[in-house]
Parts: structure tokens; C-alpha cells; sequence
């Protein structure tokens, strides 16, 4: 049982890998870090625009399926045509798509 959940964990990292090189050549910066949580706040990962420029924050304390959400959800949004998605990143940028 302790394998399987090692290994889950592993495909998600390894997925969230993936999703940030993307997202990198697609244009965004992707950061890593903690967020800042209060009492009736809590921040989430997401991105940031300045002009052309993306920031794609991810919170490093949320679990990996929670940062990929990001990484997807601004894929969903960005021009992927000039960079190669593997059909299963594709099928999960096209779910999410408006």
C-alpha cells in the first residue's frame, strides 16, 4: 500500500515536471514558493501578469496534483501551437480549455 501511494506520488511529481517546462516554453517564469496563509486568507497558486510578462507562483507547501491544477489551468489559457504536448498533457490542457 506504502509502494503504490510512493509511486502515485512519484507519477505526479514527475507530472508536475513536465507541466513546468511547458509552461516555461510557453513564456511564463515558474516559482516555487511558500504562500502566505492568515486566518480567513489562504493564497493559491496561480499566475501574475505584467505587460507580456506571465509569473506563475506555485504554493511549495500544496501537494503536486494542486500546483499541476495551476500549471494546467494556465496552459489552458496560453498558446501552446509552437511547443510539442505529449496527448496526455494535451487531453488534460483540453479539458480545462474555455
Amino acid at each position: 500500500m506504502i509502494r503504490r501511494a510512493r509511486q502515485a506520488l512519484e507519477r505526479q511529481e514527475h507530472l508536475l515536471h513536465r507541466l513546468k517546462a511547458l509552461a516555461g516554453e510557453c513564456g511564463a517564469e515558474v516559482r516555487e514558493q511558500k504562500l502566505h496563509h492568515e486566518v480567513g486568507f489562504r493564497a493559491r497558486s496561480g499566475v501574475c501578469r505584467a505587460g507580456e510578462r506571465h509569473l506563475l507562483i506555485l504554493d511549495s507547501n500544496a501537494q503536486a496534483n494542486e500546483r499541476a491544477d495551476a500549471v494546467i489551468d494556465f496552459l489552458s489559457a496560453a498558446d501552446t501551437s509552437r511547443v510539442t504536448l505529449d496527448p496526455d498533457i494535451a487531453d488534460l490542457i483540453k479539458g480545462r480549455r474555455r
